[in-house]
């Protein structure tokens, strides 16, 4: 025989639906501000993009400067055009003439 339904008085059904709720709002506070909630996770995952960012412009760096070693073994005039460009180096029976000196000492003396 089953039980027969007893029918929940009104403020007894109100402090249960108080304490459902009381629960169900803490539920969601932990959620959120838990070290394992919401906040935690888009932290983590905009970290998480910045990093892949920096992986892919570190990627992309490095394939360039490959590309630039390969170039500097193997193409003789980029290996003259870099040595005179970044370390000032001349060929042979080339001369250097260097007049930023003298510009520099007329605008002294006067």
């Amino acid at each position: 025989m089953p039980l027969p339904y007893k029918k929940i008085r009104r403020p007894e059904r109100q402090r249960w639906l108080a304490f459902f709720a009381v629960l169900v709002l803490a539920f969601a506070a932990w959620l959120t501000f838990s070290p394992y909630g919401a906040v935690r996770y888009y932290r983590v995952h905009r970290d998480l993009r910045a990093a892949t960012a920096e992986n892919q412009r570190i990627r992309t760096e490095n394939e360039q400067l490959a590309a630039e070693n390969a170039r500097l073994r193997s193409d003789r005039a980029y290996q003259k055009e870099v040595a005179r460009r970044n370390f000032g180096m001349v060929g042979k029976n080339e001369m250097v003439f260097d007049f930023s000196s003298e510009r520099k000492k007329g605008r002294d003396e006067e």
